[in-house]
């Protein structure tokens, strides 16, 4: 069998962790073990005081369950090749992270994540704040590992907050384990509770999020019912030692909940749940960390700013299919897909800093789904022009502004929109992307992205993409962005303060 080691036990063909035994017998199920692998201990604290609130500044927060934390984030593959970190608007997570800095809720791709490549198309290939999985149960069953088995891991990482969205899957098919199909309320409570007792006694917040509603169940189905005894159970935490509870089911927990919240199968959130869950939330996880976000004091113009279009200046940038107007010198600003067209315009904060202002508007008969363009640089820097190499990390940040226009939902199903970030590095075999699409429509946000450049790799190749600006054919009248300057800077890697090497 082949395994691979990693901070806190092995990992087999099949993806599943190694369990840590005495937590295993502390939440009642037997642990799953590959290779004799033990987990590292977990070290145990005393039981959480409410008044030890706010954490630290940066305090790391875990998103821990199913598809919904999961589908937040994504890494890219080809075939079994991590090709860079993907995030994604469709989890709440990345929009926190986007409206707010003062969390650790990095992510970034990690080839030997213990459930990432033994199932690429099912299970999570990155490191730091996601632990989602598609799929995933309260207990392993026969193609997930539980995500009460995957805690010891999570604790290993060592956050302040987890954020668990679980029990969808457990009432839609049962929780597993010895429970098999069992998919009573009771027995689903009992796992959940089991879950949140192993978090909160090694001295981690939990911040509970209610389950949404299903349409992918037929009318009468008696699963309604247990949906509903459970989200009751869980509003009842509210006032438990050490938990705070995400209370969304007046939004999307119940049969009236908007059918346009959700994506086509009924079930995943879409980018605009993501958005309504992203006002609920942060006031409770702001409530619980100590206020700063060193983004504001970012300066496009320092020195260790490596975009190669410091401050966004000039007009004198190239006008490419659908464009007009002005763009920034040394950019491009040309449509990507359908027939729409956009207004350049610049705004002058400094100097010598702008703002690249793009209007967009569509065409009446377009039979396009969705419709993008590319605000990029008209020429590709090398990684050695930059004082880049190989084995660097770097992170690109962009403050993005949108307005309130209808069509700035971007693509619904995938989630992208209406703005992506792309860093892209490329050689001459293949390209490496960091993406992250996690902005929102009427708030000022920043999309950051964060990777390792790999061996071999010769440019970063932003003549392609930078910002792609996504929308919907089918909203009428024009939007409005605003895309602040590029902030390029080499960072120390990110995987230590999650206990990774």
């Amino acid at each position: 069998m082949r395994r691979r080691q990693f901070v806190g036990g092995l990992v087999g063909a099949s993806g599943l962790v190694a369990g840590h035994m005495a937590m295993a017998q502390a939440v009642g199920t037997a642990p799953i073990l590959f290779g004799g692998g033990q987990a590292a201990p977990v070290p145990r604290v005393p039981p959480l005081d409410p008044s030890a609130l706010p954490l630290p500044n940066r305090t790391k927060i875990a998103g821990l369950g199913h598809s919904f934390i999961q589908r937040g984030y994504r890494a890219n593959f080809s075939g079994s090749t991590i090709s860079g970190t993907e995030e994604r608007a469709r989890g709440v997570l990345p929009v926190i992270a986007a409206l707010d800095g003062r969390f650790n809720l990095d992510i970034f791709a990690m080839p030997d994540a213990p459930f990432g490549q033994d199932k690429p198309s099912l299970f999570n290939a990155t490191g730091g704040a996601n632990h989602g999985i598609g799929g995933e149960h309260l207990l392993a069953t026969s193609s997930v590992p539980g995500s009460i088995n995957r805690t010891p891991y999570v604790l290993n990482r060592g956050p302040g907050i987890v954020y668990l969205d679980i029990g969808t899957n457990d009432i839609n098919s049962g929780v597993g384990g010895a429970h098999g199909t069992d998919n009573s309320a009771s027995t689903i409570i009992a796992a959940l509770d089991r879950q949140i007792a192993l978090l909160t006694s090694h001295g981690v917040w939990v911040v509970l999020q209610s389950v949404a509603w299903r349409f992918d169940w037929p009318e009468g189905d008696p699963r309604f019912s247990t949906l509903e005894a459970v989200n009751a159970w869980i509003r009842a935490q509210a006032a438990r030692p050490g938990v705070k509870l995400c209370d969304t089911v007046a939004i999307d927990g119940t049969a009236s909940a908007d059918r346009a919240l959700f994506e086509t199968d009924g079930v995943h959130p879409n980018i605009r749940m993501s958005a309504l869950r992203a006002e609920i939330l942060p006031p409770i996880l702001r409530s619980m960390v100590t206020h700063g976000d060193a983004r504001a004091a970012l300066d496009p113009l320092a020195a260790d700013n490596l975009f190669i279009r410091k401050g966004l200046k000039g007009v004198s940038g190239t006008l490419g299919a659908g464009a007009s107007g002005t763009v920034a010198t040394g950019m491009t600003l040309t449509r990507g897909r359908g027939q729409s067209t956009a207004v350049g315009a610049k705004e002058v904060l400094s100097p010598e800093n702008e703002r690249q202002i793009v209007s967009v508007t569509n065409t009446p008969g377009d039979t396009s789904d969705y419709q993008y363009f590319d605000f990029r640089c008209t020429a590709n820097p090398s990684l050695s022009s930059l004082g880049l190499a190989s084995g660097d990390w770097i992170q690109m940040d962009v403050p993005v502004e949108f307005d309130e226009w209808a069509g700035w939902v971007g693509r619904l199903y995938t989630g992208e929109g209406p703005a992506a970030l792309f860093n892209d590095a490329y050689d001459t075999g293949y390209l490496w992307t960091a993406e992250n699409s996690a902005s929102v429509p009427g708030r000022s946000t920043w999309l950051t992205t964060r990777m390792e450049i790999p061996a071999g790799t010769t440019m970063l190749r932003w003549a392609s993409r930078v910002v792609r600006l996504f929308f919907d054919t089918g909203a009428g009248g024009t939007g409005t962005v605003r895309i602040g300057s590029p902030i390029l800077r080499k960072i120390a890697d990110p995987r230590p303060a999650w206990n990774l090497n």
